[in-house]
């Protein structure tokens, strides 16, 4: 009995999220050296500031990242598939991510529930003010801008990597969401505490898929909404 217990325990969750789904995880064939030059790049990228620029800065950023990436794949003779980034069963794939995110949702109105209620009014006065339809299409065009970068970067380039080259899905789950939220630190250790977690759930989520479609759908849902309900300005 404590031997399946324990067998039980080490599937759980990245091993176990693994064998849910016949596909086979992308793999990203790189060096060390070349994996944190572009790394450093395509992350960089999001920290890049141009003035007076024609399109909103989460796009630009979107842009550079995905150019950076596109070239290094490039340059192995490689493609987006190995770093995730697929739109096969992308109908499906969007369905699941909506369901996750509902899930999640519910399980933080929850918990947060009095905070929640105290926001929305002056995230609504807010809206309207700024003309609601024109902000809430440019929160969702950067919410989704983000949401791409972010996971190609630290899910598709950075985990997709260490599975790869450590064969520990678990380790490449906890490690890119480690560092995922650490590259939040400018809003404080709640936050990072917060994307951490959140990227755990991503980097499971991506395992599970085996693309980052999924991944992509939660964290733009994410974006969007504590935006709007006025949890983060």
């Amino acid at each position: 009995m404590l031997r399946r217990i324990k067998r039980w325990s080490i599937q759980i969750p990245a091993n176990w999220l693994y064998r849910i789904t016949p596909y086979e995880m992308p793999q990203l064939p790189v060096d060390w050296f070349f994996f944190f030059l572009v790394f450093i790049l395509a992350a960089g990228s999001f920290w890049v500031y141009i003035p007076n620029l024609i399109i909103p800065p989460k796009v630009f950023h979107l842009i550079l990242s995905l150019l950076t990436l596109r070239g290094a794949l490039c340059l192995k003779r490689l493609s987006f598939h190995n770093n995730g980034l697929s739109l096969k069963y992308w109908r499906r794939e969007v369905l699941i991510g909506v369901i996750v995110f509902l899930i999640m949702a519910l399980v933080l109105v929850a918990f947060f529930r009095p905070s929640l209620q105290a926001k929305w009014p002056a995230a609504f006065e807010r809206s309207y003010i700024m003309a609601y339809l024109g902000w809430a299409i440019t929160l969702t065009l950067q919410s989704v801008a983000v949401a791409i970068s972010e996971e190609a970067v630290f899910r598709g380039w950075l985990m997709t990597f260490l599975v790869t080259r450590l064969s520990r899905r678990e380790a490449a789950a906890l490690g890119s969401s480690v560092v995922f939220g650490l590259a939040h630190l400018d809003k404080g250790w709640g936050d990072v505490l917060f994307t951490t977690l959140l990227g755990y759930l991503l980097a499971l989520l991506y395992i599970w898929r085996k693309t980052l479609t999924t991944a992509i759908v939660v964290h733009a849902l994410h974006n969007f909404f504590v935006v709007f309900l006025g949890l983060e300005e």
